[in-house]
């Protein structure tokens, strides 16, 4: 038996728009998904500078704060990734930029926490921490990121910009790393420079 030519054009016509309605959709909640920051860095170690910053420089369109790269230095951030679309979204991985154990600058992260939930970092220069949480629609997850002073790190004095955290996300099978829009700021010492 043999099917009519019509019947097969309908099917790929069917299978094409079904295969676009699934990229558009998936790639539509990726796009919407947020990496942001709740507050400011708060640190209780050290008074937090706010450095000049040229005026004219478009990543620093207002003042920073860079806490001071010092032996006592003890802050945190807390930071939330966001699902505002209806489709859930499953959030895999957060990476936190040369910020791991590997890492080379005079600061760390100390502690990844949800709750009273302790989150694993990677043994890598970046912190990744497996994840695995989905994000229903309007939802949210926030943790809290503690930074601390890496003894024989090298930092030069001045102010320097950490790249900012990541969040590998995935939906109906298509993957994005979703990044957050501002930097972290510090503040390089003698103490940490090399």
């Amino acid at each position: 038996m043999r099917i009519p030519r019509k019947v097969l054009a309908l099917g790929l016509v069917l299978v094409v728009l079904l295969s676009l309605g699934w990229w558009w959709s998936a790639g539509s909640a990726l796009d919407d998904v947020e990496v942001t920051s709740d507050q400011q860095m708060v640190c209780t170690s050290r008074t937090v500078e706010r450095p000049d910053l040229r005026a004219d420089d478009a990543a620093f369109d207002r003042p920073v704060q860079a806490p001071r790269l010092d032996p006592d230095l003890d802050c945190e951030l807390i930071l939330r990734v966001s699902n505002p679309q209806r489709l859930p979204v499953r959030l895999r991985q957060i990476e936190l930029p040369m910020m791991g154990a590997q890492g080379g600058a005079g600061v760390r992260v100390a502690r990844v926490t949800v709750g009273k939930e302790r989150l694993e970092i990677g043994n890598d220069v970046d912190g990744v921490i497996d994840v695995d949480r989905t994000l229903g629609r309007d939802d949210s997850f926030a943790f809290k990121v503690e930074y601390a002073f890496r003894p024989g790190g090298c930092t030069a004095t001045g102010t320097m910009g950490v790249p900012p955290a990541r969040a590998v996300v995935s939906a109906l099978g298509r993957d994005r790393t979703v990044e957050m829009d501002e930097w972290i700021h510090l503040a390089g010492t003698k103490a940490s420079s090399c």
